[in-house]
């Protein structure tokens, strides 16, 4: 921490006053009281933060360091003049408090494996210069086999910074509440952080070859793909790109005969590309497309091919694609001199972890209560593996238990219910042979002491007899 752009050490107390400028990791804040807000000099306050930063032994000489290690193809070392180095040192001076600081926080929500360096990146690998520099963050999982390594740019960084500082806020809430939380998986470190496209390496091909209509050599078919130039990672093998320029006839239907360069000069070019597949990158990936620039600066860009159903380190990406020019120019022979850099991009296979970031994870729970400086036995019982382990064993019995309790029960409501039908039926037989007319009702009336309902022919001579006796009223 600094104050007015002064060290505080460990235990140090110091009274601010309004308008003190505090700086807390990579973050900037002004002290203000209510009813006494000062006005500060903005970019005062930037310039010192900077020179804070900048002056700071823990963080001063990495820069130097990503330097040393920025290297093209073949080695070539990639030179930045004061201006550039400073802007550039400016920027990873910024990242490194939240690279460090976000490393302790993915240990604390039981991801220890994952590690961050800040480093610097080229875009282009031949001919790198002052524009195609720029501050990433290297991203490692050691836990995956092979080694997993994503590069972030500074805003995708931050991004991720700022949602694993709230899901970190909201578990040290709900452990000293004590309740429950579980990170959503779209927030945990490993899928924010590597389930992401990003430039894994490019591949570099000179096409000299084809000012004179020649088709690509069987033995240079395979590019070598070289690691995205950042720091200390030249070395890894990156793995090979295969691609094939085949010639194509004009409206002759043939393919002209080039000698030199002065013959194609004014003349139509026209080649097919095909770039099929990557082979043996350096990690698994699910997705996977390519990039280069032709003549003229026009993007070009493979289908970005998926492989959800089978990650692949060799992905298959059967490219084509006619480039013609109908004129040839002293400029484009001069392009054709240079190195085509084709640019590899791959998205990671993503496995979730077994163990979910969340108050119940028993490592997560302990490393936040310690880091808020608090026994978990204060916060909630003890859960170490023995009691966990009998408090599982104990609920699964009663669950077990339960199980077989409610099975019962409904094996002895199927039998009541089928007995109560058997009885009925049984009651239904014995009521139509004692009263064969009236059936059920004649039971029911039993039943309450009541006289039988009457039958079918009582109740045609009662009907009779009423008519009769209404006759003799009327006559």
């Amino acid at each position: 921490m600094f104050v007015n752009g002064n060290k505080i050490k460990s235990g140090q107390e110091v009274n601010l006053n309004a308008g003190d400028r505090v700086i807390m990791g990579a973050e900037l804040f002004v002290f203000q009281t209510p009813g006494n807000a000062v006005d500060i000099d903005q970019d005062l306050a930037v310039s010192e933060y900077r020179e804070t930063m900048a002056d700071h032994s823990e963080y001063k000489d990495q820069f130097k360091k990503a330097t040393r290690g920025l290297q093209g193809a073949g080695g070539k070392e990639v030179s930045l003049n004061s201006g550039d180095a400073s802007s550039l040192e400016g920027q990873m001076v910024e990242i490194y408090p939240l690279s460090v600081e976000l490393e302790h926080l993915c240990m604390l929500m039981d991801r220890e494996y994952v590690d961050f360096n800040v480093v610097l990146q080229s875009d282009k690998v031949t001919k790198a210069g002052k524009d195609d520099c720029s501050v990433k963050v290297k991203v490692i999982n050691r836990n995956e086999n092979p080694v997993q390594v994503v590069y972030l740019a500074t805003f995708e960084f931050k991004r991720c910074y700022k949602i694993l500082c709230d899901e970190l806020y909201f578990l040290r809430d709900a452990v000293q509440a004590e309740e429950q939380y579980v990170v959503p998986f779209e927030h945990d470190p490993i899928n924010l952080l590597f389930d992401a496209t990003f430039h894994v390496g490019t591949a570099v091909m000179f096409p000299e070859f084809l000012v004179y209509n020649l088709e690509t050599d069987a033995s240079e078919k395979q590019l070598e793909v070289f690691p995205a130039a950042a720091s200390g990672n030249q070395d890894i093998n990156a793995g090979t790109l295969e691609v094939t320029w085949t010639p194509l006839p004009g409206e002759d239907g043939k393919v002209v005969d080039i000698g030199s360069e002065e013959e194609l000069l004014g003349k139509p070019w026209k080649y097919k590309v095909h770039i099929k597949q990557a082979l043996q990158l350096s990690m698994i990936c699910d997705i996977c497309y390519c990039e280069y620039e032709f003549f003229g600066g026009d993007l070009f860009a493979t289908e970005a091919v998926e492989f959800d159903e089978r990650p692949t380190r060799s992905p298959v990406l059967d490219y084509e694609y006619v480039h013609s020019v109908e004129c040839v120019t002293k400029e484009f022979i001069a392009w054709l001199k240079e190195p085509l850099e084709i640019k590899v991009y791959i998205s990671l296979d993503v496995k979730k972890p077994k163990a979910l970031v969340s108050t119940e994870n028993p490592k997560v729970y302990d490393l936040i209560c310690k880091d808020l400086k608090k026994p978990a036995a204060k916060v909630r019982p003890d859960t170490g593996s023995k009691e966990l382990e009998a408090e599982m064993q104990e609920l699964q019995r009663k669950l077990a238990a339960l199980v077989a309790e409610n099975a019962e029960i409904k094996k002895a409501n199927k039998r009541l219910t089928m007995q109560k039908r058997i009885a009925m039926a049984a009651a239904r037989d014995a009521g139509m042979k004692q009263y064969p007319e009236t059936g059920m009702a004649a039971i029911a009336s039993a039943a309450a002491n009541e006289p039988a309902p009457p039958t079918a022919e009582a109740e045609k001579k009662t009907e009779a007899n009423g008519k009769k006796s209404s006759a003799c009223v009327v006559q």
